[in-house]
């Protein structure tokens, strides 16, 4: 292999680790303001529903669970987008 070759994929390896420590460095951020939307959104549709069914008693409930699903569907896009992430820029299979 020629060392222009060699160099060429040394760094493209050295790219794509760059790309993924990035990734992974604001994956927190990104997972914070998932459970932050997600959040709002369980909450304000089903956090009301739930309210005006169980009643004001179990509001506590109501906001642990809608938290945990939108722990658990923030997980998911992260998920999503590690995957399109890999596929998509850093040309993995």
């Amino acid at each position: 292999m020629d060392p222009v070759t060699s160099r060429a994929k040394s760094q493209s390896s050295r790219g794509k680790r760059a790309g993924k420590i990035l990734f992974w460095c604001l994956i927190p951020f990104l997972f914070a303001g998932f459970v932050r939307f997600y959040s709002a959104i369980f909450t304000v549709l089903c956090g009301a529903w739930l309210a005006l069914i169980l009643g004001e008693n179990y509001l506590g409930v109501i906001f642990a669970v809608s938290l945990g699903t939108s722990a658990i569907c923030s997980i998911g896009t992260c998920y999503i987008l590690w995957k399109q992430y890999k596929r998509h820029i850093l040309n993995d299979s």
